[in-house]
């Protein structure tokens, strides 16, 4: 797409009557930061225009190609009314079928990104040798290209570039990777390894019978630490426990070891395998050109022929199950044929990965309280004190009390987030957890860059508790703890339906899509991986459920028949903060019918009768 037909259909919905000169430099003022407006401030009006009626910006590319960046574009388009942005969508499904209103920001900053990158790589194209597939053949020297006057050279002996084709991919890369934003600071990316201390691995099957046999690492996993045991690693984890934390860590310090001679990392996210490819080879420049579009096939093959690259594939659940078997057969012909390629794949624990039988399988370990307390001294935090009262807790016995919280990074940070609103975390349960959705509700206003966040929704966070309690207690009793946009949207609209309406909710925006974005942007209570949406931790959704489940009395019994029927882990602990939060309400509503119906059941008349009854229905063997 040239940067003319994205800015006409951009134009479609957002231009109006403003003029085309306006409109474009304020489409070009979206894609870089404030400091950096500077470099464009000079254009005039003529050439904004021209670029809007479809002249070449290769010059303008070549300008700011350095300081793009699609976040600064995806906010421009996130703060627009949802009408517009459903527009935008409906005016680029052809382009991106994948758009939809939740992800537009982010699939729009992407588009024009590549835009300015690829304008700009093609400048750079006149010090590249052009040849078309036709015109390309193999000989046992490499591959053989006809040069412009006709004559045959073979590749390796080509300079094609006064540069490393990968140095840009690298320094792009790099510079994507290296920044993140975190719960405490959304409005703002922080570096990544002032958030980030690399989790334990445990070998959980070794191709070879060797790898890493226990749970303790002597200082941060690396590459060559895991090409000691085997060339190809699966690290599987359930959601939320840090993979995608954990392979952008190995790509950063695999990066910094390419800059001083070292092999080349190629960090792909299995997510955007979204086709049926060739092979992986073909995904896998698909991913570099994103960054570097003058890197060509055969600087891959080269690579790898040198034993020179470092493949990482983040997330092999993430792919559609209709394209899985493609992929599978691709990987395993690319590491036969390339088997000194280093390849490490992150996955959750989808199956036992029989068809990986080359593969070395690691457990990701959850944080031990050293590291847990090394991640809170990492933190920029806007209470000093206030953390170093808390790593004092946390060593001395938050961590023993609330360790299901406290191994996992993210979990952490709320109990960093809650300790400091209420000075200690509640003993109980069902406390913390209403604590801990006050204070990610309200995580901007204690902050030094304090600022008044409205939801989408326009609800407060009491309101707001009220819904997404009732969308909890639906997916609860189904089971259900992960969703797609679709399915997200039919168990919040039977919410949204079954709440009554109040003051309150004059006003609101009361959505499906509304109530995705702010439990994904503002609460951080869900995040999207993939296709999917995800709580961050089940429990919210048990404690949301329990809340749920006890405004009603009535309620109450069908949820007794529910656990009974359903009993198990699942129930317990939402039954365990059901009774926490009133515990004669559950002895009324739950346990008492459940024993009267057990009784009966045991079919003697006798008080003695009844209880040996029930001994034998409840105890039926004892060891």
């Amino acid at each position: 797409m040239t940067f003319s037909e994205f800015a006409m259909k951009i134009g479609n919905v957002l231009k109006g009557k403003t003029k085309q000169a306006v409109f474009v430099e304020t489409l070009f003022e979206h894609i870089i930061p404030e400091d950096q407006f500077c470099l464009i401030e000079d254009l005039s009006d003529s050439t904004w225009k021209g670029y809007y009626q479809g002249n070449p910006i290769n010059e303008i590319a070549r300008t700011i190609v350095g300081v793009a960046d699609p976040m600064c574009f995806k906010s421009f388009i996130d703060d627009q009314d949802d009408l517009p942005v459903e527009k935008l969508c409906a005016e680029f499904l052809e382009d991106l079928p994948d758009i939809y209103p939740m992800n537009a920001g982010e699939m729009l900053g992407n588009l024009f990104d590549q835009i300015i990158r690829e304008a700009a790589a093609d400048s750079n194209k006149k010090n590249y040798v052009k040849y078309t597939e036709s015109e390309k053949t193999f000989s046992s020297s490499g591959y053989v290209v006809k040069q412009e006057d006709g004559s045959y050279v073979t590749l390796s002996s080509l300079k094609v570039s006064p540069h490393d084709p990968f140095r840009i991919y690298i320094d792009k890369a790099v510079s994507e990777y290296s920044m993140k934003k975190t719960l405490l600071y959304l409005e703002k990316k922080r570096p990544f390894y002032s958030m980030y201390v690399c989790n334990d691995l445990r070998l959980k099957r070794s191709m070879s019978g060797s790898g890493f046999r226990n749970n303790r690492n002597d200082g941060d996993v690396t590459i060559p630490m895991l090409a000691k045991y085997s060339k190809c690693n699966i690290i599987q984890g359930t959601g939320g426990i840090g993979k995608t934390m954990f392979m952008t860590h190995l790509f950063l310090s695999s990066a910094e070891e390419y800059k001083s001679g070292g092999k080349l990392p190629v960090l792909c996210l299995l997510k955007d395998y979204k086709k049926t490819y060739p092979d992986l080879l073909t995904f896998v420049l698909d991913t570099v050109n994103e960054y570097a579009p003058e890197v060509i096939r055969e600087d891959l093959i080269e690579k790898l022929e040198q034993n020179q690259l470092i493949l990482l594939l983040d997330g092999l659940d993430e792919i559609k199950s209709q394209l899985k078997e493609s992929f599978d057969d691709n990987l395993s012909t690319f590491v036969k044929r390339y088997s000194d390629c280093i390849v490490v794949l992150t996955s959750r624990p989808i199956s036992d990965f029989v068809s990986y039988s080359a593969f070395n399988v690691y457990d990701i370990q959850p944080l031990r309280k050293e590291q847990s307390i090394a991640l809170i001294r990492k933190l920029e935090f806007w209470d000093e004190k206030a953390k170093m009262n808390f790593i004092a807790d946390l060593d001395k016995r938050l961590y023993s009390s609330h360790q299901e919280f406290a191994s996992n990074p993210l979990l952490l940070t709320i109990m960093l987030m809650t300790y400091t609103n209420y000075g200690d975390i509640p003993a109980k349960m069902h406390a913390f957890y209403a604590k801990a959705y006050d204070t990610m509700a309200r995580a901007h206003d204690k902050t030094k860059d304090s600022f008044q966040r409205v939801l989408y929704t326009k609800l407060d966070p009491e309101r707001f508790a009220d819904y997404f309690a009732a969308f909890c207690a639906r997916t609860f009793v189904k089971e259900q703890i992960e969703f797609t946009r679709d399915e997200f949207a039919q168990y919040m609209k039977k919410a949204i339906a079954e709440i009554p309406r109040e003051e309150d909710d004059e006003g609101a925006t009361l959505t499906a899509s509304a109530f995705l974005r702010d439990l994904t942007d503002n609460m951080c209570i869900m995040y999207r991986e993939g296709e999917r949406y995800h709580f961050i931790h089940r429990s919210f959704q048990e404690y949301f459920a329990a809340v749920y489940f006890m405004k009603d009395e009535d309620l109450l019994l069908k949820v007794g028949e529910h656990f009974e029927e359903n009993g198990g882990l699942f129930c317990r602990r939402v039954l365990d903060m059901m009774f926490e939060m009133n515990a004669d309400r559950v002895e009324r509503k739950i346990f008492h019918p459940y024993l009267r119906k057990l009784f009966v059941g045991c079919g003697a008349t006798t008080k003695q009768g009844r209880y040996w009854g029930f001994l034998r229905e409840v105890y039926p063997i004892f060891y």
